[in-house]
């Protein structure tokens, strides 16, 4: 399995790559009023819209969006382009707003500890485990349950 490790709020946290379809460091997007505060606003993909999300909002870290200098976008492949990953997304084109791309890390996965009973700050259903790595200790999220906790 290869995670993408990225920062939130300075803690580090991973997605897998299987779940991703494209990172953009450089992004525009278009704030949408009367939102829910976990959704940042719209991107133009060309052509194609997609909703961009905080994950920061999501996981409870912050109470609106916040974009950085370094801020990435990371655009989630839809459901149906998924076939035999454990995770899910969603139907809609939908993208996450991250801090900093920090690294792509290659793990086994005996190497995926159970999430800790201490994440106090955070839903532990939308972590699928947690990673001791050369960067630190990576939250290593679920996309699908993360994506529901929106709607």
């Amino acid at each position: 399995m290869t995670i993408l490790c990225f920062k939130i709020d300075g803690r580090l946290f991973g997605i897998d790559i299987l779940l991703i379809r494209e990172i953009q460091e450089r992004f525009v997007h278009t704030p949408v009023d009367r939102s829910p505060p976990c959704v940042s606003g719209v991107l133009n993909l060309r052509g194609q819209i997609a909703t961009l999300l905080d994950p920061g909002v999501l996981l409870g870290l912050r109470e609106e969006p916040g974009l950085t200098e370094n801020s990435s976008c990371v655009i989630l492949k839809k459901a149906q382009e998924l076939k035999g990953v454990d995770d899910r997304t969603s139907d809609d084109l939908l993208a996450l707003q991250v801090d900093e791309i920090i690294d792509l890390l290659e793990l086994r996965p005996e190497e995926i500890s159970p999430p800790p009973a201490n994440l106090n700050d955070m839903n532990p259903v939308l972590v699928r485990g947690v990673i001791d790595s050369e960067h630190g200790v990576i939250v290593l999220l679920s996309c699908g349950e993360m994506l529901l906790s929106q709607s």
